[in-house]
This record gives C-alpha cells, structure tokens and sequence, in this order.
C-alpha cells in the first residue's frame, strides 16, 4: 500500500543510518508534505550525539507518482554529503551484460566490473572482480579480455597483460559474433597491432553501431588529430554510437563535442545537446563531470566567442549558483570550471571567491597557484604547487595536471616534472612542451628552444584547434625565449598562429591563458615597430575585457599605454 504522501516517511530513508568502523555517523530523518497541488520531500542529516542537524536537503514534485524521483535525488544527495563515493552506472543498462557463461556468479562479477571500467578510480576494484569471475568460470572469454584490459588500463607491462589476451583469444570461438569481434580488436590493439585491429573493431561496428566500447577503442586507433580522413570516421563512429544508444549520456554528450569543437557544424550538435541534457543525473554528473560541466558551460563559451559579454557574464553567474548544490567531485569540478570561466572575463576575484569552493585541497591550492600566475605571472605564485602522481585518485586535477607541473617549472620547482616526464604515459603533445621549459628553467636555452619549437611545430598540422592553458603556456615560453635571443619575427610566428577565440575556449573555459598570448604578441609587434597590428589586438583585448577587474594585469598596462 502506498503511504499518503502528507504524512512522515516511514522508510529505508528516514530509518537510513550511516556507520563507520562500528560507530554511528549520522542518522537521517525526513518528511513528505503537501504544498496546494506540490510535495515538497525534505530531510535533515542529524548528529546521533548532541541530536543538531548538519545539513538539510530539500526536494519538489507535482504529483504523488514524482515523489519517488525526487525521493531518489534526495537520496543521492545525502550519500554524496556523507562522502560515499559513488560506483559508475549506466541507468538503464545496469543489469547484467549480454556475453557468454554458463555461471551466473561469474557473469554478476563481470557485469560489475564492466560498469567500474567505464570510470577511472575504480580499475583495480574492476581487476579483481574479474580475476573472480575468471575464477569461476576459467572459459569465460569475455572476462579474459577485460581483465587483459584493466591491467592495461593500471600501467602494467604488456608481459602481463598479453596472457590473458592470449586466454581469451583462444576462447573466442566459443563466444557471440558480437563478442568474438570485440576479443579480436581488443587482442590486436592490446599487442600494439593497429592495422587488424581497427579492421576487427570496423566490422563490429558495421553490425554493432552500439558497441561503445568498440567505438572508444576504435577513435584511440584513428590519427585524427593529423588525418582528416580519419577524423571524419571517428566523428562518424561516435554519431552512430549516439544514434543507436539515445539514452546514453556519454555516447550524445560525445557526439555534441564533435559537432561543436572538434568538426564544427553546430546545427548537427542540436539533437545530441539536447539528449544529453536531459539524461543529466546525480549519477551521470558524478561520472562524467567533464562533460556536464562542458554543456552546461557551453552557452558561456559560446556567447564569449562572439563577443557578447554581457550574457557570457549571465551565464557563468548561474552556474557558480549550483555549485553550493553538489558536494564531492561534482561541487569541485563544477568549481574549477567555473573559475576559468570567471578567469576568461578577466575577473579574477570572482575566480578566487569560487575556488575557495573547491573541497579538495590539492585541486584548490592548485587553482590558486593558476590564479597567482593570472595575476603577475611566474615571480608571483605564493601558494605551494602540489601535483597528485596517482593516476586513480588525480580525477579533478587530471584536467590541468601539465598546467600545474609546467606553472611548478615556471616558479623554479623541476623535481615533479623531471620524474613525470619520463614516466611511460608522457607521450602526448600537450605534455612535450615541458621537457623545452625544464631545458630552459636549467639554463640551457638552445635545448629549450629545439624542444619547445619541435612540440610545436607537430601540433601545425592537426587537423583540430585548441588553445589549452599547457599549449598556451608553452608558446609563451617559447616565444619569450625566441625574443630573448633576438629572434623576434619567429616569437611572433609562434604566437600569431591559433589567434581565434573559438581556439582558446571551446574545449573549455580557459581563455585566460590565451588572453596573456594575445597580450604578448601586441608587445612583439609594437618592438618590431607594428604599430597598427599591436593596437588592433589592444583594441580586441580591451573590448575581451571590458567587465574584467580594474585591477586586471593586462588592462592596467593597456591604461598605460593608452596615456603614454
């Protein structure tokens, strides 16, 4: 029977207690109450000790039925206050996966894992949730195969990773045709074999669209950064995928990325936007707060590239509005992005005021650090920079994790960056750029500039734009010690290339980086004596910062300038 809606619960949720090493943490109480024609479900975290409430959360619906729903954000909520981390989900598809054992135990093990995969943080739960299931059905191919990946996925030698490969390779016969693909992929792309396995993971592809594993895999194989053949593909791959899971919110949110940043046709994004909104959950955001943050943030970076500062401003207020909402990693990466917003307005204070909001204290003292450098560049960096080596538990600083180390390398600290740069996984461009700035930090200004000009010069034919706050801080190093050497026309080569501001923000919000590179190219030109070109960027750079703080470093000089 279902109890009136206007009475106390009397349920899992009122009765719910939280323990930790035996003791009780809290107790949690709650009502459901009849406003006209809304409920209003309200409950309060309470001190079992002195009985005082520590936070209260309260929920709308507007029908009896919807109570159920805003009884389950309630509850996400209160867990999400208590530090419960929570596992990934992927709604509907949380129930057991579709592959081949006659064990059940065994298929509940991988199914588990499978979800755990998706997100970074729980690979090791994953690799021994299916090192049991192997175990309980040594013929379970699928399971191999995963477990072959988690290995892969914690940084372990391909010695190690290559057995259970070989174990489930072997198998694969014994499996679907949807499996038996997916193995062969995964079996070719584990041993470095790209060729056969981007044609295994086409084929799946072709009578799969859905497999969203197959497609991630198959967009890592594609060179799409360099070949634009290959980045229609992958676009093409991740559209299908969208199209034929309409209720996944990473397969849409992924699609809408392409069509806006990566091959822009904005009016093809529309459909996936808009999926993708609405599947936003507690859930969802906690898994994949990238790119929630991303969408809801769009409206922001697209109103800036235009110019219309007005409602960028709009924009970015309400977001900062639901960060006092979250709590965990949504509150904190919710609040970074935010910040860089704030950071590309130039208002700087309102950036401050909002990592202040940031719960993790590495990922905050961080921000500050970012925002000393904002202010008065490298000299000016009073706050401790700390770098989270630990790739499972880096989440929210894994967005600017080469910032911070290539900042640390700025303020004359090298030890972090020397260690990761050697480390098996730096192998990426955006990370190349800080083996020039430690060359350059030691005095050895011909090797700085050598790297620093060839990480450059690779990113000149990708097929895709993005001004990120490494790339844009290795360009200003790069062209600060080309000017210092003499070589002024190549400094403002370097900086003249990606002057769009669709470049600067559109994978996010961190056009501040980007504004410092605008500034600097103004100072070249004028010491060439272009004139005209360095006041048309002023010019731009004024306008960009027409609601910045009166304090902003680059609007101070450009008041300067303008009385000189």
């Amino acid at each position: 029977m279902r109890k009136p809606p206007d009475t106390p619960i009397d349920s899992a949720l009122a009765r719910e207690v939280c323990l930790r090493d035996g003791a009780i943490r809290a107790v949690v109480t709650g009502r459901v109450e009849r406003v006209g024609s809304r409920y209003v479900l309200s409950v309060e975290i309470v001190d079992p000790k002195g009985g005082a409430a520590q936070a209260g959360f309260s929920e709308e619906s507007d029908s009896a039925e919807g109570s159920l729903a805003a009884l389950r954000h309630i509850s996400d909520r209160i867990r999400s206050a208590l530090g419960e981390t929570p596992v990934p989900d992927e709604g509907a598809e949380a129930g057991l996966a579709k592959v081949t054992t006659a064990n059940l135990r065994a298929l509940q093990l991988y199914s588990r894992a499978d979800l755990m995969m998706r997100q970074e943080g729980f690979q090791a739960a994953a690799e021994e949730l299916l090192r049991q299931a192997v175990a309980e059905d040594p013929a379970f191919a699928s399971a191999w195969i995963h477990l072959a990946w988690t290995v892969r996925n914690r940084n372990r030698p391909l010695t190690e990773i290559q057995p259970y490969a070989e174990t489930a390779m072997h198998l694969a016969d014994t499996t679907t045709e949807r499996e038996r693909y997916f193995i062969r992929g995964s079996f070719y792309d584990l041993l470095g074999k790209r060729q056969e396995a981007i044609a295994a993971y086409e084929a799946l592809l072709d009578l799969y669209p859905d497999h969203s594993w197959a497609a991630n895999n198959l967009c890592h194989l594609y060179d799409w950064l360099h070949n634009p053949l290959d980045l229609e593909k992958a676009v093409r791959v991740e559209a299908r995928l969208a199209d034929a899971r309409p209720n996944d919110f990473a397969a849409n949110a992924s699609a809408a990325f392409d069509f806006v940043a990566v091959r822009p046709e904005r009016a093809r994004a529309e459909p996936y936007l808009r999926r993708a909104s609405e599947l936003v959950t507690p859930e969802v955001r906690d898994q994949y707060p990238v790119l929630v943050d991303w969408i809801e943030l769009l409206p922001f970076t697209e109103n800036w590239v235009k110019g219309d500062l007005t409602a960028a401003a709009v924009d970015v207020d309400r977001a900062a509005t639901n960060i006092d909402l979250l709590a965990g990693i949504s509150r904190d990466y919710l609040a970074v992005q935010t910040a860089f917003a704030y950071l590309t307005l130039g208002r700087i204070a309102a950036a401050a005021e909002t990592s202040a909001k940031i719960v993790d204290p590495v990922v905050r003292n961080d921000m500050l650090a970012q925002l000393d450098y904002i202010k008065g560049g490298p000299t000016a960096i009073h706050h401790p920079l700390q770098f989270r080596g630990d790739r499972e538990t880096r989440r929210v600083s894994e967005g600017f994790w080469e910032t911070v180390l290539s900042l640390q390398v700025r303020a004359g600290i090298t030890s972090d960056a020397d260690r990761y740069q050697k480390a098996q996984h730096w192998d990426d461009e955006e990370s190349n750029w800080l083996r020039g700035e430690i060359a350059l930090e030691q005095g050895d200004s011909d090797v700085a500039i050598r790297e620093l000009e060839e990480t450059w010069r690779s990113t000149a034919d990708r097929t895709t734009r993005e001004g990120g706050p490494t790339y844009c801080l290795g360009r200003e190093v790069l062209a600060e010690a080309l000017a210092k050497r003499g070589d002024g026309a190549r400094a403002i080569q370097v900086l003249e290339r990606d002057a769009d501001r669709f470049s600067a923000v559109i994978g996010g919000t961190t056009g501040a980086y980007w504004l410092r590179n605008r500034w600097q190219l103004a100072k070249l030109y004028r010491g060439a004596g272009r004139v005209n070109d360095a006041q048309a960027i002023e010019a731009d750079l004024s306008k960009l910062l027409a609601l910045a703080d009166p304090d902003h470093p680059i609007l101070v000089r450009l008041r300067e300038l303008s009385r000189s």
